[in-house]
Formats: structure tokens, C-alpha cells, sequence
């Protein structure tokens, strides 16, 4: 995608400051190791979600950077809504060895899980 096309798309749908230099250069070499949910910097918040929906992307779980001084490269690594458990990842943790325990609390934090069988509203008469 254009530099520029990107950056406007920034500005004029979200209200973007890419004329300030350090959100720009967010906005211009944005990573995610971990997913996030918005594109941040000045106060402004950018959901990915809308992002993904207007530029027609996979998933919100992509990072940005330079291609050339007029160029960006969207660099993609999922395929989804960004919520809940991802199917494939969840599956290759299995295979690594994590338990049903770890994966969930992986995907999902600060969550409980507990045998339903113990709680007397489930119990069977």
C-alpha cells in the first residue's frame, strides 16, 4: 500500500495525527508480537477491527512496516475475528506438549476452570 494512502486513510477515517512524528512513525512501523486491539498514539486509538474491515484484511493480528520511502507491506499472521481461541494455534500447542489447562489460559486470561461435577447446582438428584 501507498505510504501516503495509508497515512490519509489514518487521518481522514480515524483522526490519525500522522503529522506528528512519533505517532507517525507508529503508524508507519506498527508490530505486534502479541495481538492488540488498537493502533495507539497521542490519545488517538485506532480499532484494528476497522482497520481489518475497510483495507479487507485477513485479521486484525498484522504488523506494518516501510517497504521504500513511498511504500508499506501489511505482514499478516492470522486468520480471524481476533477473539476467542484460535483453532490452528490452539492445535499446535497440543502438539507441543501444553495441556487443555494451558491453552486455555493462554487464550483466555484470568479465568477459572473447575469440575462442574463438584458444584452442587450441577449435580445430578
Amino acid at each position: 500500500m501507498l505510504t501516503e494512502d495509508w497515512l490519509t486513510y489514518l487521518r481522514l477515517k480515524h483522526g490519525y495525527p500522522t503529522t506528528d512524528p512519533f505517532a507517525r512513525d507508529i503508524a508507519l512501523n506498527f508490530k505486534q508480537d502479541e495481538r492488540k486491539t488498537h493502533l495507539e498514539a497521542s490519545n488517538i486509538k485506532v480499532p484494528l477491527k476497522f482497520v481489518r474491515q475497510d483495507l479487507q484484511l485477513k485479521s486484525t493480528f498484522f504488523s506494518i512496516k516501510p517497504l521504500n520511502n513511498d511504500s508499506v507491506l501489511f505482514v499478516g499472521r492470522g486468520y480471524g475475528h481476533g477473539l476467542g481461541m484460535c483453532q490452528e494455534g490452539a492445535m499446535r500447542m497440543s502438539k507441543q506438549g501444553y495441556s487443555y489447562e494451558q491453552i486455555l489460559h493462554f487464550y483466555y486470561k484470568n479465568i477459572q476452570i473447575i469440575d462442574m461435577k463438584k458444584l452442587s447446582f450441577f449435580k445430578d438428584e
